[in-house]
């Protein structure tokens, strides 16, 4: 996962208000995490406030999905696929919640079969199914006899899109997406493609072992909720102290630069940041829009700190901390200066001009 691969998820997500890929532990805390996050921008977004619960439980069953449905799967004989991978997208006023996890393909039939049954009732007919099930059926060691399903389907008022991938003679990938409108429904060529566009990112999350993809508003106070879900489920890992506290500090230089530093359009200081692991390293990732003209200077103090050893970039850092114009935005390099102390490698840099006073900045680290 190199710093073009950001750019390239960056140009394919750019008119996304909100972009989340997530690729790791699938639990009840890490659900609340996802909500807390999503709920955020919710709330800043005037047409979506309406929707929030029914966006929130969406969010919930999709997560829930993976829980129910990915168990009992030896990873090791799938080698490349991951258990489960949770995106969610919003684009103009419609959120799209997708799950995608591995499936027994003996159990595929069974589950398409329930999935078209609730796609061909109304509104009426799916709360009658719902309460029959209760009243007769049961719940069920998976979470009730298509009761998630029936649920997706009434709070979202649209029907399931799903689709099956296969693997191999024995697993496929199953990917289930749910939207949600906050106005009249989209009808341009983009929403349409929107569970193609999940099925192309699930294959390169794949193959970069991307664990988190974030894009979306870098202000200061919505890349908190970030910032709590990342630290949270790295201290979960067996990584150790050291590299879980480097990680992490690199992190929030990263996403305190992007919130310092993007450019604001409409109101919004749009930005993207992965995280992905390559053998025994953490590759941190982030980018955003810059004014054109701060590119070279930019560029010039990047290759001076690369070009630095550590102890010149601690002598730096004391000199510039001492000597430096420290500005309102954090100034003097001072953030780029830590990064490099604290990543095992050289930094990779690009600069993608967009117009003649924009440009895409993307920055990446080695932990």
């Amino acid at each position: 996962m190199d710093v073009s691969t950001l750019y390239g998820f960056y140009k394919l997500l750019q008119t996304d208000n909100l972009s989340l890929a997530y690729q790791g532990e699938f639990s009840d805390d890490m659900t609340e995490k996802l909500i807390s996050l999503s709920e955020y921008h919710i709330e800043n977004v005037d047409e979506l406030k309406k929707s929030k619960k029914k966006i929130s439980f969406l969010i919930a069953e999709s997560f829930q999905n993976i829980v129910r449905h990915g168990d009992n799967i030896d990873l090791k004989k799938l080698m490349e696929n991951k258990i489960g991978v949770f995106f969610t997208r919003n684009i103009g006023n419609t959120y799209y919640i997708t799950s995608a996890n591995v499936i027994e393909n003996i159990n595929i039939e069974m589950l398409k079969s329930t999935i078209e049954k609730v796609n061909s009732l109304g509104a009426e007919d799916l709360k009658a199914l719902h309460m029959n099930i209760l009243a007769n059926e049961g719940l069920s060691d998976k979470g009730g006899a298509g009761l998630g399903l029936i649920e997706m389907a009434r709070k979202s008022g649209h029907k399931l899109e799903f689709d099956f991938e296969n693997i191999n003679e024995k697993y496929s990938n199953f990917y289930l997406q749910v939207k949600l409108h906050s106005g009249p429904e989209a009808t341009d060529p983009e929403h349409k493609q929107t569970l193609n566009t999940v099925k192309g990112l699930r294959k390169k999350i794949n193959d970069e072992n991307i664990l988190l993809i974030y894009k979306g508003d870098f202000s200061e106070d919505s890349i908190m909720p970030v910032l709590k879900m990342i630290k949270d489920n790295m201290e979960k890992t067996e990584d150790g102290f050291i590299t879980k506290k480097r990680v992490y500090m690199v992190l929030v230089e990263m996403l305190q630069n992007i919130s310092k530093h993007c450019l604001s359009i409409n109101g919004m200081q749009s930005g993207i940041m992965m995280i992905g692991k390559k053998d025994d390293r953490y590759i941190i990732n982030a980018g955003n829009l810059i004014e054109a003209k701060d590119s070279e200077p930019l560029k010039e103090n990047l290759n001076k700190i690369n070009l630095a050893t550590r102890n010149e970039l601690t002598e730096m850092h004391t000199k510039t901390l001492v000597e430096g114009s420290i500005t309102v935005k954090g100034g003097a390099g001072l953030g780029l200066m830590d990064i490099a102390k604290k990543s095992c490698d050289k930094l990779n840099f690009t600069f993608v001009p967009l117009t003649d006073q924009v440009t895409f900045f993307g920055l990446s680290a080695q932990v």
